[in-house]
């Protein structure tokens, strides 16, 4: 199945770029797409005024074992800052399938309060 994720493709375009943003964090090897209700998720987001975000980490694919829950958080909180200056996010999200609910539980245990859209 195709999908028409608008910010997966970065559709400039696109009619619907929310400001706010849920994060679809996926498991142990696992990239775009990860999960079989990733479109049925896109929806829903949509239906309520959200996009959908699939972040592709180094330890997306083959990368997994190469890497730790620090390096993810890193890319994860750098994926934050981009959505915020370069999206104009305000909110966040996260679902995380399998292993991508302890990246989603380790970024906001360890994360930096700098992407908090409140205070900027």
């Amino acid at each position: 199945p195709t999908s028409s994720n608008d910010e997966l493709y970065n559709n400039n375009d696109s009619p619907f770029l929310s400001n706010n943003k849920c994060i679809l964090v996926g498991g142990l090897s696992d990239g775009l797409l990860p999960t079989p209700y990733t479109e049925l998720l896109q929806e829903a987001c949509h239906e309520v005024g959200w996009s959908l975000v699939q972040p592709l980490m180094s330890s997306s694919y083959t990368g997994f074992g190469h890497g730790s829950l620090e390096r993810d958080s890193e890319e994860l909180q750098h994926l934050l800052m981009y959505l915020v200056e370069h999206r104009s996010a305000t909110q966040f999200s996260f679902v995380g399938h399998s292993t991508g609910c302890q990246n989603a539980i380790h970024l906001l245990k360890v994360g930096s309060s700098s992407t908090d859209t409140n205070n900027n």
